[in-house]
């Protein structure tokens, strides 16, 4: 029997019980009603929850009391408008990646003609909805003649037909790396990565498509992924804005053994957490892709400029370094609604301006403690 989950999700629960071990107030939190009612269903022993006594105190009325002074009440927070919903999103499709042919193939002009009256049959079958027999026909050629950019696209746009978008980003991948100068495979990919609601790049590829070869509809495509990426880059401004007057806010002095309380708590927790992230998330840290691309300098140099401006984030569109990280990070936290709260630590050895802007795609709370070390 093996189970149903990743070792990063089993590192995780670990690190959630270790964490668990050293704060046991945790349990009674409301939403970990579901794992002690579980606990308790195993006969387990559970510390009582209570509220840590406080020493009696005789009150006294205070002599010449100061009179408070009255507070300003608070500007209410303007509801942010609902974002419109993209109907036409897709979900990812898991499928096996098509036959990409032999790279290393030497190819005669008999086998150009070949491959190119296939491409012409396979175009005929897909515009009469023969998928199926489109694919075939597409990938035959591909096996003739695996150095022709244009059957790589025209494959990934019948996939895309079949709502198959990460089959379709695959074959693009492949025809712009064989003709990077592709016009339909940059139109197809950024269609795809639309599809995904993956905006950043979509702009980026459609705009590019658009510039190599004009298209009424592409181009309309790429004014609606643009409003999206706005509206997101909107939020996000007052988002900070929103930060920025919380931290201008007087802040009442607390109590001498309330702090030593609190500070007691706080090196208690980061003995659990490395850097003083959250339990679990230090694990984003532990992919190879990620470690790999902060040891570049040139890389961490980029992203460091980033933290200072999150709008950079489209001048660095076409570094696919970059944007390989981006993709990363959305797809550990599953994407959407940006990353309030930011990267205040900065990144390892660069500057610590934080991540006021964050990424498209959720970080919920950002990273109080930086990048760990590369």
């Amino acid at each position: 029997m093996s189970l149903p989950f990743s070792p990063q999700k089993l590192l995780e629960l670990k690190q959630f019980i270790q964490y668990i071990q050293g704060h046991p107030e945790g349990l009674y939190l409301k939403e970990l009603d579901f794992f002690r009612e579980y606990l308790e269903t195993l006969g387990a022993r559970l510390p009582k929850a209570g509220k840590e006594k406080q020493p009696k105190t005789e009150h006294t009325p205070p002599i010449h009391e100061e009179p408070e002074e009255p507070q300003e009440p608070e500007e209410p927070e303007e509801p942010e408008e609902p974002e419109e919903p993209d109907n036409e999103l897709l979900p990812s499709d898991q499928d096996e990646p098509a036959d990409m042919g032999d790279q290393n193939k030497e190819v005669s002009e008999d086998d150009m003609d070949l491959a190119t009256d296939l491409r012409i049959k396979a175009v005929q079958s897909q515009n009469q909805g023969n998928y199926d027999d489109a694919i075939d026909k597409f990938t035959h050629a591909i096996k003739i003649n695996p150095h022709a950019g244009i059957i790589f696209a025209s494959r990934a746009a019948c996939f895309l037909d079949m709502k198959k978008p990460n089959a379709a980003i695959r074959d693009c991948n492949r025809a712009i790396e064989i003709a990077p100068d592709s016009a339909k495979g940059y139109k197809v990919r950024g269609k795809a990565y639309r599809l995904l609601g993956k905006y950043v790049e979509s702009l980026k590829d459609l705009q590019l498509g658009c510039k190599l070869d004009h298209d009424e509809s592409t181009y309309e495509l790429s004014k609606f992924v643009q409003g999206k990426v706005d509206k997101f880059l909107e939020k996000q401004r007052r988002r900070e804005e929103r930060l920025k007057k919380q931290k201008q806010k007087p802040q009442a002095q607390k109590p001498q053994h309330s702090h030593e309380h609190h500070s007691h708590e706080q090196h208690s927790h980061e003995q659990h957490t490395p850097g003083g992230m959250p339990p679990g998330f230090e694990g984003i840290f532990s992919d190879p892709d990620i470690q790999e691309a902060l040891k570049d300098p040139e890389t961490k140099r980029k992203l460091e400029e980033i933290t200072q401006d999150p709008s950079k984030i489209m001048m660095y569109a076409n570094d696919p370094k970059i944007m390989k990280i981006v993709a990363k990070l959305q797809s550990k936290f599953g994407g959407g609604g940006g990353f309030p709260g930011g990267f205040p630590g900065g990144f390892p050895g660069g500057s610590g301006g934080g991540f006021p802007g964050g990424f498209p795609g959720g970080f919920p709370g950002g990273f109080p403690g930086g990048f760990p070390k590369s």
